[in-house]
């Protein structure tokens, strides 16, 4: 579990999970809403960011 601060100072609370294949997403803690997907390529070492 993380707490994140937002650009306007506020806080929230967010879960992350991932799998050994590169993919990890963040949802909200609160609501479960999906905030972010990333998918990490370690032999390339880059991070690649989805729109969600």
């Amino acid at each position: 579990m993380f707490t994140l601060t937002n650009p306007d100072g506020t806080t929230r609370r967010a879960v992350g999970a991932g799998q050994k294949s590169g993919e990890f997403w963040m949802l909200d803690a609160a609501t479960g809403l999906l905030t972010d997907r990333h998918v990490v390529s370690v032999r390339q070492r880059r991070s690649v960011s989805i729109d969600v």
